[in-house]
Order: C-alpha cells, then sequence, then structure tokens
C-alpha cells in the first residue's frame, strides 16, 4: 500500500473543483463565494474574481495588477495583504491550483482577522474602520488562460502592472507555443496596460530569459528599464515564494524584465 508523502498537500480531485467552478474558463457572473468551505462543497468564496469587483475598482479609480501563472498565489496573497489600496487579481490555467489558490486565500484572512481580533483585546479600542476586519478584500482570482482573460473577458479593463512570474519555460522547442509569453500575448497585454505601466517577469531560465527579452524588443511602445544586478524590479520581490525558495537553495539566478509603456 503506497503511503503520501506529508511534505504536500493531497492535491483537490478534478470533481472538487468543479463544484467550486464551472467546467469552462469562463468564470460566473456574479459568483461570490468562500475558498476553504466551497472546497468542502457548503458554501461559495468572494475570491472568485466577478465584474462587481472590476466595476467598484473602476469606479474608484483603484490601481490594478495582474499576476499571470499565479500558481497557488502565495506571491500575489503576499502582496495583497500589504497593499491594501490596490486590487491584485490572479489568473492561472491549472484548475488545482486555483483551488488551492482560494484556500489559501481564505487561510490568510483568518490569520489578518485573528490578528485583529488581538490587537483589539490588547488596546480595549473602539473597532477601526480596517480593510481586515471584512477579510482580504482586494485579491481575487481567475480560471483560465491568459488570452482568454484578456481578449475575450476583460478586453476593456486598463491596468497599471502585469506580473509574469516563473512561467513554464517548456524548453523543448516543439513545445514552444505553449510557453505563456508570446508576441500576441504581449501585444494584448501592452494594449491594456495604462500609460507609465508596468510589464514584470521573472525567471529562472537563462534561455526563457533571452526569450522574453528579444520578444519585447519587438513591442515599439514597451520601454526597457534598466536594473542593477542586486535590484528588485518592485517591492513585491523581496517576498521570495516557496518555489524561489527552492531555486535558491539550489544556487540558481533568477532573471527579471521590467518594461514600461510608454505615454503615447
Amino acid at each position: 500500500m503506497a503511503i503520501r508523502s506529508r511534505s504536500k498537500p493531497p492535491r483537490p480531485s478534478p470533481e472538487a473543483f468543479h463544484r467550486l467552478l464551472p467546467a469552462h474558463f469562463k468564470p460566473p457572473t456574479p459568483y461570490a463565494v468562500h475558498a476553504k468551505e466551497a472546497f468542502l462543497n457548503k458554501s461559495n468564496t468572494h475570491h472568485v474574481l466577478a465584474e462587481a469587483a472590476l466595476c467598484k475598482a473602476g469606479e474608484s479609480g483603484q490601481a490594478i495588477c495582474l499576476e499571470f501563472a499565479c500558481g497557488t498565489g502565495e506571491f500575489l496573497l503576499h502582496a495583497a495583504s500589504r497593499n491594501l489600496s490596490k486590487l491584485f487579481i490572479g489568473i492561472d490555467s491549472q484548475p488545482d491550483c486555483i483551488l488551492r489558490a482560494l484556500i489559501a486565500a481564505r487561510n490568510v484572512e483568518e490569520k489578518l482577522q485573528a490578528s485583529v481580533s488581538k490587537e483589539r483585546q490588547k488596546t480595549k479600542a473602539a473597532k477601526p474602520a480596517l480593510a481586515s476586519d471584512a477579510g482580504l478584500a482586494n485579491v481575487f482570482f481567475y480560471y483560465g488562460t491568459a488570452l482568454d482573460f484578456l481578449r475575450h473577458e476583460y478586453p476593456k479593463l486598463r491596468v497599471s502592472e502585469i506580473l509574469v512570474n516563473f512561467p513554464d519555460p517548456w524548453p523543448k522547442k516543439r513545445h514552444s507555443k505553449r510557453r505563456l509569453l508570446s508576441h500576441e500575448f504581449l501585444l494584448q497585454a501592452t494594449k491594456q496596460l495604462q500609460a507609465k505601466g508596468l510589464l514584470v517577469t521573472a525567471t529562472d531560465s537563462p534561455a526563457l530569459y533571452l526569450q522574453h527579452t528579444n520578444l519585447f524588443s519587438k513591442i515599439a511602445t514597451l520601454q526597457p528599464q534598466a536594473l542593477l544586478p542586486s535590484q528588485l524590479p518592485l517591492p513585491y520581490y523581496a517576498f521570495a515564494s516557496r518555489y524561489q525558495q527552492k531555486n535558491l537553495s539550489h544556487a540558481k539566478k533568477v532573471f527579471y524584465t521590467k518594461h514600461k509603456k510608454q505615454v503615447t
């Protein structure tokens, strides 16, 4: 009898995921609901991206940051919990990653709420108006491909930052079409970046880094931003996810690119 390793949590079954979201890529409207309980098929999660969140951000002029290939959401959740004035959206086409991200979002919420409650008990102060009181209200996740999100679902969305962190390098030439960054993707992403908006990539693959720089050189409206060897492209990157920590332990270098959309 095989014994499951305790180092990794069990992967959610496809059936569990499809009880949470529809099988197709299009997100429901409005689909307001809760992750940890949704995994048990009891309720829904408000971290599933819905039109209401984008409408609210558009009306208030809230800055929006997208992370493509967000995986289990560890990096995005850390950034969102420390930048409550911004709206963060994670996009991934792997259902088990999105489900884990939703569960992780609930766990972060519980920690934030416990911290606020503990602080109140210490100070015995009146209830403060904190965003964490209502949970982590500035982060959402979308199940689908990058071009589905940009071109088909939200073509009018304008964002201030686009992040692509450690996408699958697909090193074999016959698999090159599966890579996330392509000329088609960059054209659409640039179109939806605001003026002076930033597009940042991170990879530990030297070959993929060279491909990224080559692709960016063909987009005239994106201006490269010089980075010193020890310089991070954005403050978010001071946080290292478990994936990045593993790579650093193997002495792998992280290659960043940073581009700004020119004002036309």
